[in-house]
This record gives C-alpha cells, structure tokens and sequence, in this order.
C-alpha cells in the first residue's frame, strides 16, 4: 500500500516549471529575471505517462516563496490549464522560488514540485545612481563592487549583476567573464529601453577586502 501511495504521488509530481516561460538555467546564467512591479506568468507540464489511465488534472495550487519564507499560497484552483499567474511580488533585485502541486480525478492533491528560482529586475529608482560607461576611447572601466547598504563583503552568499548597454559588452566580475554570451544585450526595439542582462556571479565572488567590476564595451 505505501508503495502504490508513493507511485500515485509522482504521478501527478508537475515537471518541467517555467517562470515568464523561461526555465532556470544553471549559474553564471541568472534565473528568470522579471519585472518586480507586476503579475508573473508560470507554467508546469504533467507527464501523460505518469498519470493513471483516462486521467487529466482536475485542480491545482500555487505557492510563492522569497528565501526559505512562505509569501503567498494560493486557493486550491480546478481546471486542467497547465499555466497560471503569481502576484506581482513588489520588491525589486530579490531573489523568490514558486511550486506547484496537483489533483487528478483519481487522487487528491499529490507531492509539490520542485521549486523554480526567480529574480525580479532592477527598478528605475535602483539605477538612478548608475552611470554609463564607455565613450570615445574609453575601453574597460573597473568599478568598485557595489554592495548594498550593511551587506559583508567578506562573506558573499548571494550575488547578481544588472548591465544595461546600448551596443555589446563584456562583463569581467574580479577579473572572470561572467559568460559564454556574445553581443550583450539582445536587441530591442526603438523607442524601448535597452534590454538587461541578469548573470548569477556568486561563484566569482571571493573573501578579499575589495572586489571589481570590469566592464569592457564595444566601439562604434
């Protein structure tokens, strides 16, 4: 009986998790980056072959997390739609995870997924002290690393940067490039603001009493 209990809840296990219909990719590639200030489109897919005979998802749920605390949890949903919205989560250049579980005609609410990361974008107000770097000659700038207010630069456990360009750049946090990426950021369309590259760079961190930022852009 556990056994057959155990199968039934990977059975309904959602797999494959999407945030703004991206899926998360491994460091340095930052999760899913999104607008703080409004609704997140999620999406989960059920495996037809995990799901008992003449089954389909009849409900589901949500929950919304931001480091290892609960934010929000959804009403129990019914329907078979694969995709849903979270609320806009309001706080920019955080870090927040989502789940999801769901119910067929033949069980109730199985085991929840696993979770699926999400960053949410820089503001306006956040880059009002910012400034553009690269003109003329100018090749490579080292900047100082920007910590926030209080934050141990000795010991680092979360670390993201934010590059706008308009024209290609190469990001070099402590001397590393950040990527593989070539000709960041990708195009947008005129009048749009250019687009920002998000990059997981945790991992090019170290313990030292100073960290630099190498910014090396294109020439036109």
């Amino acid at each position: 009986m556990n056994m057959l209990c155990a199968m039934a809840s990977l059975g309904t296990t959602p797999v494959n998790l999407t945030t703004d219909w991206r899926a998360a990719e491994a460091p340095p590639e930052a999760p899913p980056t999104v607008p703080s200030a409004m609704p997140v489109d999620v999406s989960w897919i059920i495996p037809a072959v995990r799901l008992p005979p003449n089954s389909t998802q009849t409900a589901y749920q949500l929950e919304l997390w931001n480091s290892s605390h609960l934010v929000w949890q959804s009403e129990i949903a019914t329907g078979s739609e694969t995709s849903a919205t979270l609320p806009a989560a309001n706080a920019s250049m955080c870090s927040f995870r989502w789940r999801v579980r769901a119910a067929t005609q033949q069980q109730q609410l199985g085991g929840w997924s696993a979770f699926a990361p999400f960053d949410t974008a820089p503001t306006a107000a956040d880059w009002a002290s910012s400034e553009w770097i690269g003109r003329h000659d100018q090749l490579r700038a080292e900047l100082p690393w920007p910590f926030a207010p209080g934050a141990d630069a000795q010991n680092i456990t979360r670390a993201r940067a934010h590059a706008i360009g308009l024209g290609a750049f190469y990001l070099h946090p402590n001397g590393v490039r950040v990527s593989d990426h070539h000709m960041d950021p990708p195009p947008s369309a005129y009048p749009s603001p250019p687009a920002c590259s998000t990059f997981d760079v945790g991992a090019l961190t170290r313990p030292a009493p100073r960290h630099v930022l190498g910014l090396e852009p294109g020439t036109d």
